[in-house]
């Protein structure tokens, strides 16, 4: 695979494993401190939102500058 289809894939699985480790956390948190489980779960959050706005941008790039 070369070039875009290639970032796709990439894209795809960084969304998708961010995604398990997300729901793996959220559902069996297996931390003693209730303060670290919470930071844990947010930086879960954040790496999800940021991976989603990434494929989000990647699907409409084309779409946006083709009509350019």
């Amino acid at each position: 695979m070369k070039g875009i289809q290639f970032e796709y894939v990439l894209i795809t699985l960084v969304l998708v494993g961010g995604m398990i480790l997300f729901f793996k956390f959220q559902v069996s948190s297996e931390y003693h401190n209730e303060t670290m489980g919470k930071l844990w779960s947010i930086l879960m959050s954040l790496y999800v939102w940021t991976a989603l706005l990434l494929f989000f941008a990647k699907v409409i790039y084309f779409k946006i500058f083709s009509l350019t």
